[in-house]
């Protein structure tokens, strides 16, 4: 879990007590440092910052709130809270699904490797998407061209192809709950939108998500019985 945040764990001291009603408890002291990138990333953000997003992305794994996976590391090098990182999860889950060249893994190196990009992403989505933005017009065209060419800048095919799919999908979104704070995430996708969507295409998935289960939803109209 350590290690998936961005950390490298040097040595583990484990301890253990008795408390005076008898309850044994272990107590695990690790010494670690930051990875090269991560450490570079964060020299100039506040220490009181990191240190919030870091204990609440923790927190969230231990709990089961969230995966633990290369995408975690994406809360300290692109200084993201873990529930924004988990919509950069949850969209890699989908292309997954509809057939992506890219293992999660690849994908998640490949935000990492662009944490300004990943940033931008997340940009777009709330602009898009949430409810007490104002202006959301001007916003979204601003989150777009700035998303764009933050891809623009971006060298490797693969990079280019990754990053340029996560646009899509988050243009091609049309709603979502994530701003409810649900333990799940749904997305209502138009699948006309998606670069690469296999034949035949429905109308509308709506594509759920948490680290316990994932599915998509077919609609092959406006209005549709079953699914």
């Amino acid at each position: 879990l350590l290690q998936q945040l961005g950390l490298v764990v040097l040595d583990e001291r484990p301890s253990e007590f008795v408390r005076a009603d008898g309850l044994r408890v272990h107590v695990y002291d690790f010494s670690i440092r930051l990875d090269d990138a991560t450490r570079i990333a964060l020299e100039a953000r506040p220490e009181a910052d990191i240190e919030r997003e870091f204990c609440a992305a923790f927190g969230a794994a231990w709990r089961g709130d969230v995966e633990t996976d290369r995408f975690s590391a994406l809360v300290l090098r692109a200084g993201l809270p873990w529930r924004e990182v988990a919509v950069l999860r949850a969209y890699a889950r989908y292309a997954r699904q509809i057939g992506a060249l890219y293992g999660m893994q690849y994908m998640a190196d490949t935000l990492l490797a662009h944490p300004d990009v990943a940033r931008g992403l997340l940009a777009l989505f709330r602009a898009r998407f949430d409810p007490a933005l104002p202006h959301r017009e001007e916003a979204v065209e601003a989150a777009v061209a700035d998303a764009r060419t933050r891809i623009d800048a971006v060298t490797g095919l693969d990079a280019d192809r990754i990053l340029r799919s996560f646009l899509a999908m988050i243009m091609a979104t049309l709603r979502t709950n994530w701003f409810r704070e649900r333990p799940f995430f749904s997305f209502k996708i138009d699948p006309s939108q998606v670069p690469g969507m296999p034949a035949p295409r429905p109308r509308f998935e709506i594509f759920v998500y948490s680290p316990r289960v994932e599915g998509v939803h077919l609609r092959f109209g406006a209005v549709a019985r079953g699914g």
